[in-house]
């Protein structure tokens, strides 16, 4: 009777230990919720200038994307154009020389 008395106060303790390791573990999410919440609010204007400036650098590099591809369409038509000039150069010197 004493061993089951024993194994039930072993079991009450541990019970209640992890009843208070839960407690101090919702303490401490509570609190640096509450500690993340005002850093964040306390930095809501540097966040938003952070937010700006990527935003430009957003439309920056789009821009720069969409030159890029101009420039890659003008590049190609000098080439075909080239090449153009190439054969016809081709068939000229091919000619006379007959």
């Amino acid at each position: 009777m004493e061993e089951r008395h024993h194994k039930g106060t072993a079991m009450v303790q541990i019970i209640v230990a992890l009843i208070s390791v839960l407690g101090a573990l919702g303490v401490a999410w509570i609190t640096t919720q509450a500690r993340f919440s005002s850093e964040l609010e306390s930095r809501a204007p540097e966040i938003q200038q952070l937010k700006a400036k990527l935003d430009l650098a957003e439309q920056r590099l789009q821009a720069t994307e969409e030159r890029l591809r101009r420039l890659d369409a003008q590049l190609e038509l000098a080439q075909s154009a080239a090449s153009s000039l190439v054969k016809a150069g081709s068939k000229l010197l091919s000619g006379s020389k007959k």
